[in-house]
C-alpha cells in the first residue's frame, strides 16, 4: 500500500487519507499539505513558506476553517459574565429598594429594555461565533462606551445598598466581570482570530 509523508510532522500516512493521522494536517488531492496566507487568503502548495503577494508566513489551511478556540473562549466568557451580571443586578435592585423589584419589573419599559439588551448581546455573540466581523466591532464599541459608565456607577452608586455584605459582593463581582470582559475582548482581536474573521468575510 502506497504511503505519503506529512510535510508537517513527517508521519507516513495511507494514500487515501485526507488528514494526517498524527497531527491532523489536511492533505490536498496530491497528498500535499495545503497552506494559506493569513492576510490575503491565497492558497499555496506544500513546501512554500511565505506568500508571494505580501510576504506573510503561511499557515496550515485547517487552522482557520472553524472558529478558533480563542473565539469560542471569548464568546463563552461574555455569555457567562452577562448572565451572571444580570442576576447580580437584579439582586442588587432588591437590596437597594427593600424588595421593590416586582414593582420595578411591572414597568413595561424596564422589562422591555432588559429583554432587548440581553437579546442584542446574545445575537452579537452568536454572530461573532459565526465569524461576522461587524458584530465583533459593535461589541467592542459597546464595551468602550459601557466600561466608563460601569466604573462610575461602582464608584458613585445611584442607590445605596442596604446590606453592606451585598455591597461588597456586588462590587467584587462587578470588578471580576468587567476584567473578564476586557480579557475576552482582547482575545477576540488577537491576530489568529483576525485571520478567521477575515476569511469569513471573504466567503
Amino acid at each position: 500500500m502506497t504511503k505519503i509523508k506529512c510535510l508537517n510532522c513527517d508521519t507516513l500516512n495511507i494514500e487515501a487519507n485526507l488528514f494526517c493521522e498524527a497531527c491532523g494536517s489536511k492533505f490536498n488531492s496530491d497528498g500535499d499539505l495545503i497552506l494559506i496566507c493569513p492576510h490575503c487568503l491565497e492558497k499555496f502548495p506544500s513546501g512554500t513558506s511565505f506568500c508571494g503577494k505580501d510576504g506573510s508566513k503561511l499557515m496550515k489551511f485547517e487552522k482557520i476553517i472553524n472558529p478558533p478556540k480563542l473565539v469560542s473562549k471569548a464568546v463563552m466568557i461574555f455569555a457567562i459574565t452577562i448572565l451572571f451580571g444580570t442576576i447580580i443586578n437584579i439582586v442588587k435592585d432588591v437590596q437597594c429598594d427593600n424588595g421593590a423589584l416586582v414593582k420595578s419589573m411591572k414597568n413595561p419599559f424596564n422589562s422591555l429594555t432588559m429583554f432587548f439588551t440581553l437579546a442584542l448581546l446574545g445575537a452579537l455573540l452568536l454572530l461573532i461565533y459565526k465569524g461576522k466581523n461587524y458584530a465583533r466591532i459593535i461589541l467592542l464599541v459597546m464595551m468602550l462606551i459601557g466600561l466608563p459608565i460601569s466604573i462610575n456607577i461602582l464608584i458613585n452608586p445611584l442607590k445605596p445598598i442596604q446590606n453592606v455584605y451585598w455591597g461588597y459582593l456586588y462590587f467584587l463581582v462587578a470588578i471580576v466581570s468587567n476584567t473578564l470582559q476586557i480579557y475576552a475582548t482582547v482575545l477576540l482581536f488577537k491576530k489568529e482570530n483576525n485571520i478567521y474573521f477575515k476569511r469569513k468575510k471573504n466567503e
